[in-house]
């Protein structure tokens, strides 16, 4: 059911311990074995979060902007992320692909 987040993040190997956070359950197994890594990183918060309305990836308007509050996300994200990754990127830098959105919220922080 769509309007029962839990039962939807159940049904796709996720469990909610919080009504903002999103985990793997402890039995996921994924479908298929990776050959790579993958790193996604929030941006951080908007109005559009804030309010539990559908964000699609158009760029602009004011629901599209980082609140205060995300700002202060990407900051956070972005030292965590420094330190948790810096290192092993900077000791294999030619083996990593880096990509990032477009939308200006986004390059705004990355």
């Amino acid at each position: 059911n769509a309007a029962d987040p839990l039962a939807l993040a159940s049904s796709l190997g996720f469990v909610m311990p919080s009504a903002t956070t999103i985990e793997y359950a402890a039995d996921y197994r994924p479908p298929v074995a990776l050959s790579c890594g993958l790193l996604m990183v929030p941006h951080g918060q908007t109005p559009s979060n804030v309010g539990l309305l559908f964000q699609n990836h158009t760029d602009g308007g004011p629901k599209q902007r980082l609140t205060p509050a995300g700002e202060a996300m990407a900051q956070r994200g972005a030292e965590a992320f420094v330190k948790d990754f810096g290192p092993i990127l900077a000791a294999q830098l030619g083996a990593w692909k880096l990509y990032r959105s477009p939308l200006s919220r986004i390059a705004a922080t990355a």
